[in-house]
Parts: structure tokens; sequence; C-alpha cells
């Protein structure tokens, strides 16, 4: 109702850290913040002078720096429980023309970014790039379920729920979450499989309508309007065929 009134440190870190990426100016960072206002609620941007005072403060020297700072500030407060997002999305890296299409037989290539994203801060605590083949489970199994495990051991924080699409869905993925996690695996049933049988499968796809379900199930749209959102922004970084030029 009341939404969010001011930038939190980790939004403000996210911004310094494109920015300096891309070698924005100061005042090109206060813009570059007001772009992603509608999906994080923030109703007053932060001006580029609070900006550049802050980064004052902080002194970074690198922007590993900034990322490394960002994921403990929001890891270390270990009050709260968090909700983790999981998705991924794909950058195209070649354009190809339907002359070209034709002939070839090929399409436009692209890699995969996977992403693991804290709900309440916005914040990524995880990410990895993959080619085009690689399905969306795999970084799942061999990065970030056992990432999550060792950092939530090391920083005392708790997960409450993990929201991810129905590739993801499994009987295994449902049972590593809650043994490994201790969390609710707010995870998609796919329905292209048909009705599970057996397994915890079958007793999430009959919760699978049920409000609170759907309230974790459905909460990875807030990462998926970020995906967009950083498209939008940086649109030129993702054609392969404006950079050629």
């Amino acid at each position: 109702k009341h939404g969010q009134r001011k930038m939190t440190i980790p939004q403000k870190m996210t911004i310094i850290t494109i920015a300096k990426a891309l070698g924005y100016t100061y005042r090109e960072m206060e813009t570059l913040a007001r772009e992603p206002r509608e999906v994080l609620g923030i109703k007053r941007v932060t001006r580029f002078q609070d900006l550049h005072v802050f980064v004052k403060k902080i002194k970074p020297r690198e922007i590993q720096d900034i990322i490394t700072a960002i994921v403990i500030i929001v890891l270390k407060n270990g009050t709260r429980k968090i909700g983790v997002l999981i998705d991924s999305t794909d950058f195209q890296i070649m354009d190809t023309t339907s002359y070209y299409n034709y002939r070839a037989q090929k399409a436009a290539d692209f890699f995969k970014l996977h992403v693991v994203m804290d709900e309440e801060t916005r914040v990524i605590i995880l990410a990895t790039p993959s080619d085009r083949y690689c399905h969306d489970s795999e970084p799942f199994w061999s990065y970030f379920l056992p990432e999550l495990e060792r950092l939530s051991k090391i920083f005392g924080f708790k997960i409450r729920y993990v929201s991810a699409d129905s590739a993801y869905a499994s009987n295994r993925a449902y049972k590593e979450v809650r043994e490994r996690l201790n969390a609710i695996p707010g995870i998609k049933p796919c329905k292209r499989r048909g009705v599970p049988r057996r397994g915890l499968m079958t007793a999430y796809w009959r919760m699978r309508g049920l409000p609170w379900f759907r309230r974790y199930s459905n909460a990875r749209w807030v990462l998926e309007a970020m995906f967009k959102v950083f498209k939008r922004l940086f649109w030129v970084l993702c054609s392969w065929s404006l950079l050629a030029f």
C-alpha cells in the first residue's frame, strides 16, 4: 500500500556497479535509477549528489568489491528469512537475416544467464552463464543448491521458500529444497508431463491451486520483470549486430 520511499543501500550499490561497468557519470546514475523505479516500488530516487557522497564513503576500488559488499549486506541480516527466486534468461550474441536463415538453416545464437535473487531486496545473490544447450536445472544442481546451503550456514540466514518455474520441477528438487535448505519448494509443477502418479510431485500437483502455493510459485515474476528492465536499459549490449558496427 505505502511502498518503499527511499533506495536501500544494496540498491544504491547495484546502480553504482552498473554505472562503473559502463562508464556512466554521477548525473547519469540518477537517470539510470529512474528506470527500475516502478519494478522496485521506490517513490523517491536518490539524487546524483547523494550517490557521489555515498561512493566516497564506501570507496570501492573494483566492481567486484561492490558486488561482494551487496551480497554480504543482504546475507548477514540473519534476523529474517529470505525468499529465493531462481530463473534464467537468454542474451542474443549473433543476429541472422531471414535470407541467411533460409540458406544456412541457422537461427540466431544466444547464451543463458542463470540467476538467484533475494525477493525483498532485489539483490542478485548468485549468477552463472551457460551455452544455449544447457538445461535450466543443471546450474541449480551443480551450483545454486550447494552454494545456497553453504552460504546459509556461513552467514546464519534462513531461506523461507524457493520460487522457480516448471523447468526445475522434479521429485528430487522438492525433496532437496526441503531437506538441504529447510525451505518451502515453490516450484511450479510441470503440466507437459501429465499428472504425476507418485512422489512429492503428486502432493505439490494437488496443492498447485492453493493461494499460499501460488504466492510462492509466482514470486519468480519479480525476477523476470528485472530481466526485462535490464534488457530495456542495456539493449545495445545485448545485440551483436549493433556492437559489430
